[in-house]
């Protein structure tokens, strides 16, 4: 080879964030909060859920779901529809807890032993508290075993 064709290249590479790390992505959760839910009634509601909801099936309102992002259960009844019309974007599910943007692939369905150790977690925050040391590390043991017993999607 002639040294003609060698070529230098710098050891220092580009580096371009990604895009869930651009300001873009908050923009978009900022404008999810601004929207205003749609108001529909119940048959139409349940409806809409059967249809947008891809990775769970949805039997009536009252059916629970856990929500990941801010580890509150929520019904169908409560799940807000924004989007549609006016530019807006398509349909979309989105989470009734104030300032939780989550959507419908952030809920699982919660089986009987979970909904028991929710209630039993609610009575033990009301009751007075025992200062541990070490309270984080015990806190995502317990939460790591309470996500294990949730269904796989249907």
């Amino acid at each position: 080879m002639e040294k003609s064709d060698y070529r230098i290249l710098s050891d220092t590479g580009t580096h371009r964030p990604s895009d869930c790390l651009s300001g873009l992505g908050f923009v978009i959760l900022h404008a999810m909060s601004i929207l205003t839910p749609i108001e529909v009634s119940g048959g139409e509601k349940l409806e809409l859920l059967q249809r947008l909801d891809r990775y769970r099936k949805w039997q009536s309102l009252d059916e629970k779901r856990y929500c990941l992002a801010c580890g509150r259960l929520i019904e169908g009844d409560d799940v807000l529809i924004v989007g549609g019309t006016r530019g807006t974007g398509p349909l979309r599910l989105v989470c009734p807890t104030s300032g939780c943007h989550s959507i419908a692939m952030d809920w699982v369905i919660p089986t009987d032993a979970v909904l028991a150790r929710i209630a039993r977690m609610e009575e033990q925050e009301t009751s007075p508290r025992r200062a541990t040391p070490n309270r984080r590390g015990k806190f995502t043991k317990r939460l790591l075993k309470f996500a294990q017993q949730f269904r796989t999607a249907a």
